[in-house]
């Protein structure tokens, strides 16, 4: 089914998951200013430790990027996978949010910060 024939049949729904998606963005937006600015526990792990400390931003978002950027290019060719997409993403980010709620952590001592190269 084509964009034209969903919007036609499944209009509530689109604009339904459209509210939600749009919600979804507004309360994590506002979630993460909250974790940021409370304290959580510093967890002892001796795997880090043994890790080596190594900027690994660039490598990480370009196969992140190319991920999504092929994934997008895929799925809104097909509506009904669109509005499925958008609706696991955002189940995703609820499960992320509860688990962020629920366990507070501080990064580790001698994290290595990301930089986004597309965003910066």
């Amino acid at each position: 089914m084509r964009w034209k024939e969903y919007f036609k049949y499944y209009k509530f729904n689109i604009f339904v998951v459209f509210i939600l998606f749009i919600t979804t963005l507004v309360v994590i937006y506002n979630f993460l200013q909250f974790i940021e600015n409370r304290q959580g526990v510093l967890l002892n792990d001796p795997f880090l430790r043994i890790l080596p400390s190594l900027n690994v931003s660039v490598p990480l978002f370009m196969l992140t990027y190319s991920g999504t950027l092929f994934g997008v290019g895929y799925v809104l060719r097909k509506p009904d996978l669109t509005i499925l997409t958008a609706l696991t993403y955002m189940f995703i980010l609820w499960l992320r949010m509860t688990c962020m709620y629920f366990t507070p952590l501080e990064p580790p001592i001698h994290i290595v910060p990301l930089r986004d190269f597309v965003l910066e």
